[in-house]
């Protein structure tokens, strides 16, 4: 049993559909160019590294860790995220286990501001020289100092060594 009983129509459909072949080669080639150059631009824009993010690491380090100005629950051992236990803010010894001198690249400064009374409190990394540096940040934070809450804006100023 033959499936084609017109060996001429069998033979010469590929010569006539040709033309069409070839627009829609051109066509899906043009398309998938045009794909490619749209997702490559959205996928480098949004893997782009942002600006002074190692910045920004080192300086949530700060108030987030520890054993650097973050408060930590004696009974409990939880520490609390942007907070600033005052007692480790004004010990100086603290910064040099929070921020070791080998190969850094940048130096801090940090002021805490509007605690009810203290006024300006500021502490620097060791390697900090007394020139001006651009502040990265400024945040809200909780002071705890002698079994109290306060609040207290706390500026950080970033300077490259």
């Amino acid at each position: 049993m033959k499936l084609i009983s017109n060996k001429r129509a069998a033979e010469n459909w590929i010569p006539a559909d040709m033309p069409y072949i070839v627009l829609f080669a051109i066509i899906f080639g043009f398309s998938i160019g045009i794909l490619v150059i749209f997702m490559g631009s959205f996928a480098s824009r949004n893997t782009a590294i942002p600006k002074n993010v190692e910045e920004f690491i080192l300086m949530g380090r700060f108030y987030n860790s520890p054993n650097c100005f973050a408060y930590q629950d004696k009974n409990s051992g939880r520490v609390y995220s942007k907070s600033i236990d005052l007692e480790k803010f004004t010990n100086p010894g603290i910064m040099y286990r929070c921020f070791p001198l080998s190969n850094n690249k940048y130096s801090f400064k940090f002021e805490l501001d509007g605690m009810g009374g203290l006024g300006s409190i500021s502490a620097s990394t060791p390697n900090w020289v007394e020139r001006s540096g651009p502040i990265f940040e400024g945040k809200d934070v909780i002071v705890y100092s002698d079994n109290k809450i306060k609040m207290a804006k706390l500026s950080i100023y970033v300077q490259n060594v």
